[in-house]
C-alpha cells in the first residue's frame, strides 16, 4: 500500500518517441497505484500522439517553440523554468520525475529549493549523443541535486555513476507487451516464399534506416526468398531516406508505413524485425517485438540492445556491430532461409520478454517513486 502520493511526470512532448511512450505508461502504472498524476509537458497538447491515460492529468506548457538568438533562447527557458516550477508548486508535487537529458536539467532547476522527491532518467546514449556545452555544464551542476537517476541499461548506469558518483542510480529496462503474445505462433514448417521484414523507430540518423536500405539492397540478391521492407516511423530524414531507396532501386520492396498508432498490428504482420541502430537508449520496438514472438536482428549497441542480449542462455537474437552493412544483409538472409531458426529466435524471444513484462517494469517504477 502507498499513500497515494502527488506525482508530476515531465517530458518535452508527447510525440512518438520512445521517451513519451514510457512516460505515458508509467503514468498509467502510478495512477494504477493510487497516486495523484499530472503529465507534463513543454509542447501543447495539441501534437500529442500518445493518449494521456483517463485519471492523469494533462498540462501542456506549449513552450516548445525554437529560439532564433542566444538571448531569444536564455529568455524562452527562463519562461520555461518559471512554468514547470508553476506546474510543480501547483500540483503540490511531493514527487517529480523528468525523463530526457534537457527535461531533467530544466525540472532540478525549476524545483529548486522544493523538498520533493527528484527523480531524473537519461534516456538516450550520453555518449554518442552529447548535449551542447551550455546545457552540458548545466547537466553537470544540476544533477548531483537529483535524488535518484533511473537508466535503461547497465552502460547508462556505468557512465551516470563515473560522471556523478553520489548521485543513487537504479536500472530499469523498458516494457513489452508479453499479453500479446499468445497471438502470434512461434511454432511451424517450411520456408517463406516471402519474408517481411520490419524497422520501427523515428527516421533520423541514429536509427540507422539509411544501412537498412542499403543492407536490404544487397541480401536482396543473395536469396531466392523474397524481401518485403516496411519501415515504421517518421522524421526528419524522411525524404532523404525514399530518394535513397529509389537510388538503391529498391522498388516496390521498400515501403515507408509513416507513424503508426497500432504498432502492435504491424508487428504481428511482419515476419522479422531488424533493428539497424548506430546506437539506442533502450529500444522498444526490440521488447514489444519478442513479446509477440517476433524474430529479432539488431545492431549490438551499447546500453539497453547488450542488456536485452545478454541472457547467458544462448542468443535470443541475431545481431551484427553497429554500422555494419555486409554483416546486417548476412544476417538478414540468414533469417529469411531459416524457417527453423527464426521458430527458435521466436520462442527465445518470449521468454526474454518475460523478464521485461509491463507487471515487472510497474512494480520497479512503483518502488523506485514511492521510495521515502
Amino acid at each position: 500500500m502507498n499513500d497515494g502520493k502527488r506525482i508530476v511526470v515531465f517530458v518535452a512532448t508527447l510525440g512518438s518517441g520512445g521517451a513519451e511512450r514510457v512516460a505515458v505508461r508509467i503514468c498509467g502504472w502510478l495512477r494504477d497505484a493510487g497516486h495523484v498524476v499530472r503529465l507534463l509537458t513543454l509542447s501543447g497538447v495539441d501534437s500529442d500522439f500518445y493518449p494521456c491515460p483517463d485519471g492523469v492529468q494533462r498540462l501542456g506548457l506549449n513552450l516548445q517553440a525554437p529560439s532564433g538568438s542566444l538571448v531569444g533562447a536564455i529568455i524562452a527557458n527562463l519562461k520555461r523554468w518559471q512554468a514547470v516550477r508553476k506546474a510543480v508548486v501547483d500540483h503540490r508535487a511531493d514527487v517529480v520525475l523528468s525523463l530526457g537529458d534537457r527535461s531533467n536539467v530544466l525540472m532540478l532547476l525549476a524545483t529548486l529549493g522544493m523538498h520533493c522527491r527528484k527523480i531524473i532518467s537519461e534516456r538516450a546514449d550520453p555518449v554518442l549523443q552529447p548535449l551542447s556545452r551550455g546545457w552540458h555544464l548545466l547537466r553537470r551542476w544540476s544533477y548531483p541535486m537529483a535524488t535518484l537517476h533511473v537508466s535503461q541499461s547497465r552502460y547508462a548506469s556505468t557512465w551516470i555513476r563515473a560522471h556523478f558518483a553520489s548521485l543513487q542510480c537504479e536500472v530499469i529496462g523498458n516494457a513489452g507487451d508479453l499479453e500479446m503474445a499468445a497471438l502470434r505462433p512461434v511454432t511451424g514448417a517450411g520456408d517463406l516464399e516471402l519474408v517481411r521484414i520490419l524497422a520501427v523507430g523515428r527516421l533520423s540518423r541514429e536509427k540507422g534506416v539509411d544501412l537498412l536500405l542499403r543492407a536490404m539492397a544487397l541480401a536482396r540478391y543473395r536469396t531466392k526468398v523474397m524481401l518485403q521492407l516496411h519501415v515504421a516511423g517518421d522524421g526528419e530524414k524522411r525524404s532523404a531516406l525514399a530518394a535513397l531507396a529509389a537510388d538503391l532501386k529498391l522498388g516496390d520492396s521498400v515501403r515507408f508505413l509513416g507513424r503508426v498508432r497500432d504498432i502492435r498490428q504491424v508487428l504481428l504482420d511482419a515476419d522479422v524485425l531488424v533493428m539497424p541502430s548506430r546506437w539506442e537508449g533502450f529500444p522498444n520496438a526490440m521488447i514489444e517485438a519478442m513479446a509477440l514472438g517476433l524474430p529479432v536482428i539488431a545492431a549490438r549497441c551499447k546500453g539497453g540492445v547488450e542488456d536485452i542480449l545478454d541472457t547467458g542462455a544462448g542468443p535470443c537474437a541475431l545481431d551484427f556491430p553497429p554500422g555494419d552493412i555486409e554483416a546486417m544483409a548476412n544476417r538478414m538472409v540468414q533469417l529469411a532461409e531459416d524457417a527453423e531458426l527464426r521458430h527458435l529466435l521466436a520462442a527465445r524471444g518470449l521468454k526474454r520478454a518475460a523478464d521485461y513484462s509491463p507487471a515487472r517494469i510497474a512494480k520497479a517504477w512503483c518502488t523506485a517513486i514511492e521510495a521515502p
